[in-house]
């Protein structure tokens, strides 16, 4: 995955163009908008996360918490930067090690496309927010 991302120094900040398969088709649009956009380039789609995706995982993150802090049950989640995963997993009405652990999440970042990971993350959020609720 390629992605053809501007960068406005005017503002500081920063926005993706297009997503491409292949370099060749991100160098391809690259080509097309870099008479318009001053900061233009091509970053690997593994080394760099999209914004929306990193705010839905904090709000996943500080859903998890309030779930474990707020009611009777324990939700961890858990990054792994060796394979860029994310895991989330309940334990319904509390830990103990006698219980069964709920896998509400799992994806990884550079074999799961954004697509599906902003859809694991969308209904996580909502699976932590009707444990909220469970007060």
């Amino acid at each position: 995955m390629y992605r053809v991302v501007y960068y406005d120094r005017t503002v500081n900040a920063s926005g993706l163009l297009a997503e491409c398969i292949s370099l060749e088709e991100a160098e391809n649009i690259y080509k097309k908008v870099k008479e318009y956009w001053k900061d233009v380039y091509i970053e690997r789609g593994g080394n760099c996360m999209r914004k929306d995706i990193l705010k839905l995982m904090q709000e996943v993150q500080a859903l998890a918490i309030e779930v474990s802090m707020k009611t009777k049950h324990d939700v961890f989640t858990n990054f792994y930067g060796n394979v860029n995963g994310i895991v989330v997993s309940a334990y319904f009405n509390g830990w103990d090690d006698e219980k069964e652990e709920h896998s509400l999440m799992r994806v990884y970042m550079d074999l799961d496309s954004n697509a599906e990971i902003k859809k694991q993350l969308r209904r996580t959020k909502r699976e932590l927010e009707k444990l909220l609720g469970d007060r």
